[in-house]
Order: C-alpha cells, then structure tokens, then sequence
C-alpha cells in the first residue's frame, strides 16, 4: 500500500510539463496562424489537432506491426469520446466557449460526416481498400482546411501579419508537442503505478488511467487555449483531432496490416462516439456558437456515466 515518492514527483513533473507545453504550443499556433494569413481556428484544426494526435498514431502502426491492431480501435473510440465529452466539456467549464459561426454549422457536422464514414469502414474490420481511402480523405481535409483558412483571413481586412522567421513558431510549437508527449507519458506512468500501489483492479486502471491517457494532450492544449480565451484554438484541436483519428490513425495504421474490431466495440463504443459527436453541433447550435458552463458539466457528466457504465460491467 506504500507510495514510492519517485511516483508522486513524476506526477507533479508530468503535470507541469502539460502546462508547460500546452503555453508554447497555443502561443506558436497562434502566432503562426496570423503569420500564415490563416485563422487560428484552422490552425486548431490542423497543426494543433494532429499534433497532439501524433501518438495515437505512433501508438496505432505500433499495434498493427506487434499483431495487437484491435487495440487502436478503442484508443481511436475511446480517445474520441473522451475529447468531446471530457476535453471540450472540461474546457468549457474553465470558460466558456464563444465559437466561430462555423464550427456549429460546417465543421462539428464535417466531423459527424468523418465518425459516420469511420463506423462504416470499421464494419468487418480495416483492409487495404478501406486504409487507402481514409488516408486519401485526411489528405483532401488538409487541402480543404488550408483554403478555407485563407479565405477566411482575406474576408477580414484589418490584419496583420507579426514579424519575425516561421522557424521559430514551429520550433516554439515543437517544443509545445514534445513537452505534452513525454508529459503525458510521465504522468500517465506515475499514476499508473500509484493505482497499482494503491492496489486498484487492473481493469478500472485500463478503463480510467490508460483511456485517459490517450488524450491528456488535447485536453492540456484546449484548456490552455480556453482559460486564454482562445476558443478558435479550443474549439479547432477537437474537431480536427477526431478527423484525424478517424482518418489518419485508422488509414496510416491499416496500410502496415489489417486491423480488427470486436464486438463489444461496435456494439457499444462505437455508438457511445456518434452520441456525442452529434451532441456537440446540437449544442453549439442551441447555444448560438456557444459552448456554455452548464453545456460544459453535461458534457463532462456523460462521460463520468459512461465510465461508470462500463466499469460496473467489467465487474470486480
């Protein structure tokens, strides 16, 4: 029952290192948004978004070369779950989210158009006809995000690009990446083992402390992002990160093999997902582009039931 003290000062150094570079990353994707001429919302939806969903795909062509490909899978699910209903709802909490008109009327429903195209493609598992095509759709959504993003920024007159080299945003926004992946990795390791200390099933830690884990760095970077009162950035990390999963993750990892899915997955996971991705437009929408505290707690609460729900299945 002893905590090792090693434990505890890994858990205060990954959190630490979670703020720290969720600053650096907000700070140069907000920078270089303006420098590029794009908004920061397709920023979010890009830059932002796929890097704090680089390890979910590292982790995904890992688990198809070492023959585990079912447990990309419920990361992919479970990580796009947790953004909607914790990340989001969390960040809202923090502040509220005042929304560009888009993202309740185009983007959010982009997202459900790509959750609906990954369910379809799950059915019977990932081959190569189907990793092909989700990879060639995260290659046009880049395509469309960066266009949009120019035209965006020319409808607004006033702006200024800042001065200064590229180079250093993206460095400022490595370093953000790399603070948040070895962050998490420290916290989620340190936890893990405190759990198992505390002699906590392995099962509640899998369904709690590893689920979670796979997006910890979204939901440093969106809660950065809100308590700056960047919604743009908030907003645009979690609908591009479930593009990305979806697209990217699920594409990139079923070209080195097939992946399989289980039933427990597609009968239950997988709806949990379209729930809330369909709850977040309806939200946005009856909040007029608003995410609200109280929209925040139902959001945060459904995940909290969700959890709950599978954890008292998993049994003892």
């Amino acid at each position: 029952m002893a905590i090792d003290l090693t434990d505890l000062v890994w858990l205060v150094v990954g959190l630490v290192m979670l703020i720290g570079g969720g600053h650096f990353l907000v700070g140069g994707a907000s920078t270089l948004a303006r420098r590029l001429g794009l908004s920061e919302f397709v920023v979010g939806l890009t830059v932002v978004a796929f890097g704090t969903s680089a390890p979910e795909l590292a982790a995904g062509i890992g688990s198809v070369l070492n023959g585990s490909s079912g447990l990309i899978v419920g990361t992919v699910i479970g990580s796009n779950i947790a953004n909607i209903c914790l990340v989001l709802g969390a960040s809202a909490m923090v502040w509220p989210l005042v929304c560009p008109p888009r993202a309740a009327r185009k983007d959010a429903m982009v997202t459900l158009f790509v959750t609906i195209v990954g369910m379809i493609a799950l059915r019977g598992g990932i081959g190569r006809l189907e990793a092909v095509a989700l990879t060639a759709g995260i290659l046009v959504y880049v395509a469309l995000m960066y266009a949009q993003g120019r035209r965006d920024m020319e409808a607004i007159e006033d702006h200024e690009k800042p001065r200064g080299m590229i180079l250093l945003d993206l460095i400022q926004i490595g370093v953000g990446l790399a603070l948040l992946t070895f962050g998490s990795t420290k916290l989620i390791g340190a936890a893990t083992s405190i759990a198992i200390d505390l002699e906590v099933s392995s099962g509640l830690i899998g369904l709690t402390i590893v689920a979670f884990g796979t997006s910890v760095p979204e939901l440093a970077a969106s809660l950065v992002a809100a308590a700056r009162k960047k919604a743009d950035i908030a907003v645009g990390n979690i609908l591009g990160s479930n593009v990305f999963n979806t697209l990217a993750v699920l594409g990139i990892s079923g070209l080195f093999g097939p992946i399989a899915v289980d039933e427990a997955t597609m009968s239950r996971d997988i709806w949990m997902m379209l729930g809330a991705t369909i709850a977040l437009p309806v939200i946005l929408i009856l909040g007029r582009d608003r995410l609200t505290r109280s929209g925040g707690v139902v959001l945060v609460l459904s995940y909290v039931i969700y959890i709950a729900l599978i954890g008292a299945n998993l049994g003892p």
